[in-house]
């Protein structure tokens, strides 16, 4: 696996937009940190717990994607992601690295690396999910 490496100096705030998040997996696997060390760069330090870092896969479907006051664009506005990532700190503020950002949405991916300096790809995202629980986070930053 090839890390995304962005600049690990920018800290980075998506403001001023809305979304939703459905199908939601969340798959959290325990790694030694010895194992991550060598792929995040070393200005940032690895969050552990019990001495061991961890590497998280966040698979889900975006919609009702949206800048502060205006209303989601129709067919651009949901669509999977997959992210592959581990927790870190930078400054003393805790942050996400990106081993894998990838979506299935060519704007989103344009948009991500255009204004977010993000090494985001695009993916064929598919999968097909048991509903155990429906939930609906839905997430304004301002």
């Amino acid at each position: 696996m090839t890390p995304c490496r962005t600049d690990p100096g920018h800290c980075l705030a998506v403001r001023g937009h809305g979304s939703d998040l459905h199908d939601l997996l969340f798959a959290h696997r325990p790694v030694e940190s010895k194992v991550l060390r060598p792929i995040v760069p070393a200005q940032l330090p690895l969050d552990t717990f019990d001495a061991g870092a961890g590497s998280e896969w966040f698979l889900f479907h975006m919609s009702r994607i949206h800048a502060r006051r205006l209303p989601p664009l129709p067919g651009l506005s949901r669509f999977p992601e997959l992210n592959v990532r581990t927790y870190v700190t930078l400054d003393g503020k805790p942050g996400v690295y990106f081993f894998s950002l990838d979506a299935a949405n060519l704007p989103a991916v344009w948009t991500g690396r255009r204004f977010f300096r993000l090494l985001i790809s695009r993916r064929a995202c598919q999968w097909r999910c048991i509903v155990i629980a429906s939930v609906t986070i839905r997430a304004v930053v301002e």
